[in-house]
């Protein structure tokens, strides 16, 4: 009997100056109520503002601008710093950035990540600080590239232990007031028109704590390759291919645990009977696998 409510509100305003310069001004408000059980509702909002100057040509792209947000009686000044610089071809870009905000960390954010928690008792909003710089590319007509790195510091980044002192088959939420993430982001993809489709994605993620003693729950590496080919006319083969590394969790006797990796293999097919109908069928873990996110003891 815990529920939460949530409203996202985003309205984005721009005003041309010329050729290449903008001005732009995005109003952005969060308004979340979280009711536990047997306990006084929380609200859980923040609002924000930014403002920034922009300058396009067809080459280069950059905006330059802050973000004053409010939440729960804190107020942070953002920074909202982006620049992508292309080649005069279009076929290769470097991008590199400096931009934060918040983002709601509540209830339904919590269950989604993992479902088995029990309702915390308090929800909090992340402030989110991201340096990052990477490219992005094309080779021929088909294949593209692109790759990022990127320095990531979050505050109120909710982790999840296991509840030992209920069987362990349960988490509990604790809240890390600082998480430092160095991230590594790559994706490859080769494409055919609407004929064929391979798109690979993989993530690197290192964490640094500041009061917990890991990042409890957290995968440190996923990949995902996704695939689609046109069999027939209108019959379209699907395939989809994660794994991940598995996250460290706490045993009964507070040591340390590393779950195993994990793979999944779906499968499916499309076919389009008329234009906006559809007929699929879907197969899950082709491989017949046990894999396991979660540890409960």
């Amino acid at each position: 009997s815990n529920s939460e409510s949530n409203t996202y509100l985003n309205i984005p305003v721009q005003k041309t100056l010329g050729q290449t310069f903008a001005v732009d001004l995005a109003l952005t408000a969060s308004l979340s109520r979280y009711k536990p059980e047997k306990a006084e509702a929380i609200s859980n909002n923040f609002f924000a503002i930014s403002p920034s100057l922009l300058y396009r040509t067809a080459n280069i792209n950059l905006q330059a601008g802050i973000r004053p947000a409010w939440s729960k009686g804190e107020s942070r000044l953002f920074p909202n710093i982006t620049a992508e610089i292309a080649t005069s071809d279009q076929r290769f870009s470097f991008q590199a950035g400096w931009v934060g905000y918040y983002r709601n960390a509540g209830f339904q954010y919590m269950a989604g990540i993992n479902p088995w928690i029990w309702a915390p008792n308090a929800v909090y909003n992340s402030g989110v600080d991201e340096r990052y710089a990477g490219f992005k590319g094309s080779a021929g007509d088909h294949l593209n590239y692109s790759a990022k790195i990127g320095y990531n510091k979050i505050t109120n980044q909710p982790l999840f232990t296991n509840d030992t002192s209920h069987g362990g088959k349960s988490f509990m939420v604790i809240n890390e007031p600082e998480l430092k993430v160095f991230n590594f982001g790559g994706e490859l993809g080769y494409t055919i028109g609407e004929t064929f489709s391979l798109i690979s994605n993989i993530q690197f993620n290192q964490y640094k704590t500041k009061v917990a003693d890991k990042a409890w729950g957290l995968l440190p590496i996923e990949f995902r390759t996704n695939l689609r080919l046109q069999v027939l006319k209108d019959l379209y083969l699907t395939t989809d291919l994660y794994t991940f590394d598995g996250p460290l969790y706490q045993r009964k006797d507070g040591s340390r645990g590393n779950l195993p990796s994990a793979l999944d293999l779906n499968a499916g097919l499309e076919f389009k009977i008329i234009p906006n109908l559809k007929l699929w069928a879907q197969l899950n873990n082709k491989l017949n696998k046990e894999n396991q996110r979660w540890n409960q003891n």
